[in-house]
């Protein structure tokens, strides 16, 4: 299920690379990425039927006890004001501006990822990124159990 969540976010990410590849080579390979990445997308989220079809009513909430760990670094992205803005020929071999690619994984958490999990029955309707950061927040100050 991590793996669905990693692929699904980098789909995203690399059309927007594909978009400023304006260098002939990092072109060819940023959109050879790019098709990887949508069959890297397309093999996690069957994985995740199968485990569902596997584990059965209980693989929610496997995934509703991890889900907030696995998106951790998306949902808790933060730039400063300060951060380096990449000119147009770092552009052109692809880079992103780092505001956009955050916001863009951010935007795919909320847009694809959950809706996914939704879809398949192993997040409640009503989930949201904000309820999950919560639940970073709330996991972070609970007492060591050891």
């Amino acid at each position: 299920c991590e793996l669905a969540c990693e692929e699904s976010i980098a789909l995203p990410v690399f059309r927007l690379r594909a978009r400023n590849a304006t260098d002939p080579r990092a072109s060819e390979v940023v959109e050879q990425i790019l098709r990887d990445e949508a069959t890297h997308r397309a093999f996690a989220w069957d994985l995740v039927d199968s485990l569902r079809e596997r584990l059965g009513p209980a693989s929610a909430d496997w995934v509703r006890a991890r889900i907030a760990w696995w998106l951790r670094v998306y949902l808790r992205a933060r730039l400063e004001e300060q951060v380096t803005a990449y000119g147009a020929a770092a552009l052109g071999f692809g880079l992103i501006d780092r505001r956009e690619h955050w916001q863009s994984m951010k935007d795919c958490v909320a847009d694809t990822v959950l809706p996914r999990f939704v879809e398949r029955g192993l997040l409640p309707a009503n989930t949201t990124a904000e309820q999950l950061v919560a639940a970073l927040r709330s996991q972070a100050q609970a007492p060591d159990p050891s």
